[in-house]
């Protein structure tokens, strides 16, 4: 199985584990800055590059996009999922792992226990 590791850091702890941990049950594993990605809409539909790694090849996608790179990160995540792509944790799933009261809102939806949330605009409601 071809997998990406979709990292800015290949030497961060997390990122180097996963891709030994693929790597030793012999899994081809990319680590792909996606920075270097290129990103698309063309005339023929959506368009995924890199200078090195032949994209269009992977077969899942596993994300390990800090917040510092989400901006262009996310982008690139989301592509890959517009292309069919399998993607572990998702678009939709680092929207909820970054805003505490969405993550609040959907764990207290499918019924798992979390600390009682309040959320308030104005510092006076909360009396």
């Amino acid at each position: 199985m071809k997998i990406c590791v979709l990292s800015r850091g290949p030497t961060l702890y997390s990122t180097s584990r996963i891709a030994h941990a693929g790597r030793r049950r012999q899994h081809d594993v990319r680590v792909v800055d996606p920075y270097n990605a290129l990103i698309g809409t063309l005339d023929f539909g959506l368009a995924l590059a890199h200078p090195i790694v032949d994209l269009a090849s992977i077969d899942v996608v596993i994300p390990r996009v800090g917040a510092s790179a989400m901006p262009f990160g996310l982008p690139v995540v989301e592509q890959f999922e517009l292309l069919g792509i399998p993607v572990l944790n998702g678009r939709e799933a680092f929207e909820v792992a970054r805003n505490k009261i969405l993550a609040s809102q959907v764990l207290t939806a499918a019924g798992l226990p979390v600390p009682r949330t309040l959320a308030l605009h104005n510092p006076e409601q909360v009396d």
